[in-house]
């Protein structure tokens, strides 16, 4: 493969006849239009906000599926930067769909609305989030896993997220919305506890939207690992004004705090990470945030942090409004051996002696469900 091809991942459109879906690589995000009934739409990455992955598209079968046939493609045609040491990795965005467009963020993190029918690029914005640099972030190439879409009914906004800021990108034209934050987006490194500095401090997986509010996790690169390291967090801001409502600290900040007497001899003041940096999950109508947390610093070395290490390598449960903890379940006490919960958790409704239990089922890196 040639360096010119090497970097290009395609959105392909496909039809079956009066079908249309849209396909990231191996990931198809169906999108159908069927008329007169009307378009399906995808408002978010994973389909729902509690990740089912299902699609109401009907017409597209296990015997039709190899009938579709690709309509127009578009490429995002993001190559190595070398004035920068910068170069994208495997593109890993979902696309969403919402009133035929089709929004997506691609490696670098730009954002582009797409014509579902044509492929036409209605808008594209560049954060130049590649402007930072740095390899040690990126080591493998920058990706993103998409961007999360609110409206109020009047104004409607695409919120991408990547390296140390929140943007909220009008959906209609494509430009910054100069009234949220400081001229259109937030920094996300201010009040973590600790210092941080803000090419060290990264975002790959899109946020969570739910009435008035924006909520996203962090990443905290795993080969950055020092003293002071900071802790993995989970921020929520206002959707119009980009105020931060609220944050939940995935390592305890005071003896005080829960989980705190899981970590000996305090060593909850200087371990970090436990990130966020997977797809988070909500039950809109309990009104509760489900937060896979990946391991504590160092991944592979705990002599400095005996003990469980609450809430790292766990499932949590926040309440959405504010951001407390309602419970959790730690899937490896004291990780050492980087067993990040990595996959979003699916809400499900299982059968048991007859029973309908409403529960959340979480993949984990250790080949347990």
């Amino acid at each position: 493969m040639s360096r010119e091809t090497r970097f290009q991942f395609p959105i392909r459109f496909l039809s079956i006849t009066r079908l249309v879906a849209t396909a990231a690589l191996m990931s198809i995000a169906l999108a159908c239009v069927q008329r007169p009934v009307g378009m399906i739409e995808s408002p978010y990455v994973g389909s729902e906000q509690a990740h089912t992955k299902y699609s109401a598209a009907e017409e597209i079968t296990a015997s039709n599926v190899g009938e579709l046939n690709i309509v127009w493609q578009w490429e995002p045609n993001e190559m190595p930067l070398e004035e920068h040491g910068t170069r994208p990795g495997p593109f890993q965005a979902t696309p969403i769909m919402i009133d035929n467009v089709l929004h997506l963020s691609t490696m670098y993190a730009r954002v582009s609305a797409l014509d579902a029918e044509t492929g036409a690029e209605l808008w594209t914005l560049d954060p130049k989030v590649y402007e930072g640099g740095p390899k040690a972030v990126r080591p493998r190439g920058f990706k993103h896993r998409g961007i999360a879409y609110w409206s109020d009914g009047d104004d409607d906004r695409v919120f991408p997220n990547s390296r140390d800021r929140l943007y909220a990108i009008d959906a209609a034209t494509g430009e910054l919305d100069m009234g949220f934050g400081e001229s259109g987006s937030v920094l996300l490194t201010e009040g973590q506890g600790r210092p941080v500095i803000r090419y060290e401090f990264d975002q790959t997986s899109p946020p969570v939207v739910i009435e008035d509010l924006v909520i996203l996790g962090s990443r905290v690169p795993d080969r950055l690992q020092r003293e002071f390291d900071t802790p993995g967090t989970v921020q929520a801001y206002d959707a119009r004004t980009g105020e931060r409502r609220w944050v939940f600290f995935t390592i305890p900040q005071s003896n005080d705090e829960d989980g705190a007497d899981t970590w000996e001899d305090e060593s909850w003041r200087y371990a970090g990470h436990a990130n966020v940096w997977g797809l988070m999950s909500l039950d809109v109508e309990r009104g509760l945030l489900y937060v896979p947390a990946s391991t504590p610093s160092s991944d592979y070395w705990g002599g400095r942090r005996v003990g469980a290490n609450l809430f790292a390598e766990s499932l949590i449960c926040l309440d959405v409004h504010t951001g407390e903890r309602q419970w959790h379940f730690q899937a490896v006490h004291h990780g050492v051996w980087d067993y990040d919960l990595a996959a979003a958790p699916n809400l499900v409704t299982i059968t048991v002696d007859g029973r309908e239990i409403d529960a959340v089922a979480q993949v984990s890196n250790h080949g347990f469900t």
